[in-house]
Formats: C-alpha cells, sequence, structure tokens
C-alpha cells in the first residue's frame, strides 16, 4: 500500500509542477486578458472567468467541470494590494 500512496504522491507533486509552469508561462496573456478576475484552467484550456470566486465557482458547476481538478486564480492588476 505504500508504494501506491508514494507513486499517487509523485504523480500529484507532478501535476502541480506542470500546472504552476502552465500558469507561470501565461501569466502575462492572462493579466492582459482578464485583469481583476478569476480563471479556471481545465486541462491547460481557460474554462471559465468570474470577477468573483462564487461566481466561477457557479460557472464551472454550470459548465459540468470539476472543482477538485480545475486551477483557479485570481489575476490582479499590478496597483492592487491585498491586506489579509
Amino acid at each position: 500500500m505504500a508504494v501506491a500512496d508514494t507513486t499517487n504522491l509523485a504523480e500529484a507533486f507532478q501535476r502541480a509542477q506542470e500546472e504552476s509552469a502552465f500558469w507561470d508561462e501565461h501569466y502575462h496573456e492572462f493579466a492582459q486578458k482578464y485583469p481583476n478576475q478569476f480563471v479556471a484552467i481545465h486541462n491547460n484550456q481557460v474554462v471559465a472567468t468570474a470577477p468573483t470566486l462564487g461566481d466561477i465557482v457557479k460557472h464551472l458547476r454550470a459548465l459540468g467541470y470539476p472543482i477538485h481538478s480545475t486551477s483557479i486564480r485570481y489575476i490582479p492588476t499590478a496597483d492592487q494590494q491585498f491586506i489579509l
């Protein structure tokens, strides 16, 4: 069982690296096209954009995309600040 867990972990890590590389490669393009928007990526394709997280989740559900395997990021403008 430990081997399967290690394999799953390695696969998840590989997917995360590929996803991060995709975002890095396309960030400037997305910043121009979708400023101040949430962007959802599934299988390396933009499948939805929305101004709020709630809206993008609604769009994804309506389109039938699984939330757990869809990458969502917010694309802020350069002058935007967040206080957490």
